[in-house]
């Protein structure tokens, strides 16, 4: 299936959904392709891009679906994409230490920000203190709903082997694939707050909620059946009280605490907050809510009893 600007008008039956839908490049190995993007966007947008390539990792200074506010415009962000553009290490099927995979929406890939900011790079770097760790790999993506966020582990698992454990920030579950008849292609469209009234979006989470869970439990069985340690979490926080009661995901899911000034005070003792602590350049949520996303996954794996010891 496709997306909105990925292939084009090409019927949807011709699509092989057996490769990584990779949401703003169409040709992974086309370097053209690159600078054409760079060419389109730079008057569309007024950024200013910089691209260079080195060791086979694609490194910007912007990419397209990221909307620089206004008078943020000097805040500097590096972005690292590897051979199948995603901000990864490259993939590969040789594991030499616990091998880790990521998974969600913009939030974990870091769109915004530099990704030593980011929740799943820092907890990365934590388990790899402890642990031998056969590098970071993450296969989010901006805009990903639940449909990729699985299908997108399958394809890793066949090409690249299954990993020891999955760790998904999950976005809101309303994000769907809709059919464009004049454009004869699927459209995955995000419905988030703002976007609707608070009835429409409450409807929405009612009707959804029964096929979301049960792919969500079907997802967790395959996980199972090759061997991931599966453990999730969503920053959609309205979801929390539904998916606690479902009563189906005690053995994968954990909520996080909501961000509030007790939290601020954790991490900025003085409560004055710094640039890019409450938001990153496009709006994004900040390192302070990603700090949150971070020690309660490690917090979570440590009261489990998983990677770091119990006395932590």
């Amino acid at each position: 299936m496709s997306q909105e600007n990925i292939l084009g008008n090409e019927p949807f039956d011709t699509i092989d959904p057996n490769r990584f839908n990779t949401m703003w490049i169409k040709d992974m190995n086309s370097d053209q392709f690159i600078q054409d993007m760079i060419k389109n966007d730079e008057p569309k947008t007024k950024k200013k891009y910089t691209y260079k390539k080195v060791n086979g990792y694609h490194i910007l200074n912007n990419i397209p679906p990221e909307r620089i506010h206004s008078g943020r415009e000097d805040w500097e962000v590096e972005y690292s994409y590897n051979n199948e553009f995603f901000r990864s290490d490259h993939f590969t099927n040789q594991h030499d230490g616990l091998h880790i995979l990521f998974g969600g929406c913009s939030n974990t890939e870091g769109v915004g920000s530099n990704i030593q900011d980011n929740w799943s790079y820092r907890l990365y770097k934590d388990i790899s203190k402890e642990n031998k760790t056969s590098g970071f790999f993450n296969i989010a993506k901006g805009g990903y709903g639940w449909h990729q966020i699985f299908l997108n582990f399958k394809v890793y698992v066949e090409k690249y082997g299954a990993p020891d454990y999955y760790f998904v920030l999950h976005p809101n579950m309303v994000r769907t694939y809709i059919w464009e008849e004049k454009r004869n292609q699927w459209k995955y469209i995000q419905r988030n707050k703002g976007d609707a009234s608070e009835q429409e979006l409450y409807l929405e989470y009612r009707n959804k909620f029964p096929d979301w869970v049960t792919a969500m439990s079907l997802f967790i069985a395959y996980c199972e059946s090759v061997g991931t340690k599966f453990l999730w979490t969503t920053w959609a926080d309205e979801q929390n009280e539904n998916i606690i009661k479902s009563n189906f995901f005690k053995s994968t899911f954990f909520p996080t605490e909501k961000i509030d000034r007790s939290w601020i005070h954790q991490v900025r003792p003085d409560g004055k907050t710094e640039k890019d602590d409450i938001n990153f350049r496009d709006g994004h949520p900040g390192r302070i809510y990603h700090e949150l996303w971070h020690k309660s996954f490690k917090n979570e794996l440590t009261n489990r009893g998983l990677i770091f010891n119990q006395k932590e």
